[in-house]
């Protein structure tokens, strides 16, 4: 740095000191500042210096314990205002892909609690490795909101998901078919076991939906996630749940429900049906 430029930033400082509790300097320098960043908002040099200056700050010993504090004092506060803004950034995601109507694209379903984003070309879980999100809510809004994706029910979604696997088990090679023939009729014992009186339907009291790719089997106590851990560490993952359910003598912890009704009663604790 020369002498010249050291000599500015002194002025510059000494200046700042002096004005720096002054109300009408902090607000043209925040003018300044927002008239700054507006014209170099989309300038990828900007935005990467600014990161890296964030970054910098961030990582700092004092800044992060300082930062952990002011959240630990107040989490609940903090929690709660999370949940609402990803809830904003949801429906926001949603309206704009179902072109404001709010809805399933295939069955019409408009109750939000059901609804949610499909990748239209499949791949969504390659997609979600190759670009490290862990909300593609959040991605999508941050992008600008890409083509690519529409809303579905999740009963719908489950469905589509379904039927691609089925396609490839019914035309594949004939060890795949062997595997899928058979992972299916073990299905339909276990959904024939959990059935209501011989019938194969969702047991929510308001929902009569029959369709069995529409349905799963969720765990009545709620406790899916720790069961699925458990079992994750024998081995049994995915379809091999219905394996294991025949090995076992059919365990009365599950019953049916339709993807609807599942998702919404985990994310949400309760079903919309419910109101009905």
């Amino acid at each position: 740095m020369t002498t010249l430029q050291t000599s500015k930033n002194s002025r510059q400082k000494k200046y700042y000191d002096k004005h720096k509790d002054d109300e009408d300097f902090k607000l043209k320098n925040r003018l300044r500042v927002k008239e700054y960043v507006d014209a170099h908002k989309d300038d990828p040099m900007y935005k990467e210096r600014r990161k890296n200056i964030v970054r910098k700050y961030d990582n700092k010993p004092e800044t992060k314990l300082r930062l952990q504090k002011y959240y630990n004092d107040d989490k609940a506060k903090f929690q709660t205002r999370s949940k609402l803004r990803s809830r904003e950034i949801r429906l926001e995601v949603i309206d704009y892909y179902s072109n404001g109507e709010m809805k399933c694209k295939e069955c019409g379903e408009n109750n939000i609690e059901f609804l949610e984003i499909d990748h239209i070309d499949g791949g969504g879980n390659k997609h979600k490795k190759e670009e490290k999100y862990t909300n593609l809510y959040h991605y999508l809004k941050r992008n600008n909101f890409p083509d690519g994706y529409q809303i579905l029910c999740s009963s719908c979604n489950s469905k589509k998901v379904k039927l691609a696997a089925r396609e490839k088990g019914m035309y594949g090679t004939s060890n795949q078919r062997y595997r899928y023939t058979y992972t299916q009729k073990i299905k339909n014992d276990a959904f024939s076991h959990y059935s209501i009186n011989g019938e194969i339907k969702c047991s929510c009291p308001n929902c009569n939906e029959k369709d069995i790719d529409k349905l799963c089997l969720d765990h009545i106590n709620g406790d899916g996630d720790k069961h699925r851990k458990e079992l994750r560490l024998i081995g049994v993952v995915g379809a091999h749940l219905y394996h294991w359910i025949k090995k076992n003598n059919y365990p009365q912890i599950f019953r049916i429900l339709c993807h609807n009704c599942n998702q919404s009663l985990g994310n949400y604790g309760y079903c919309p049906h419910d109101n009905n």
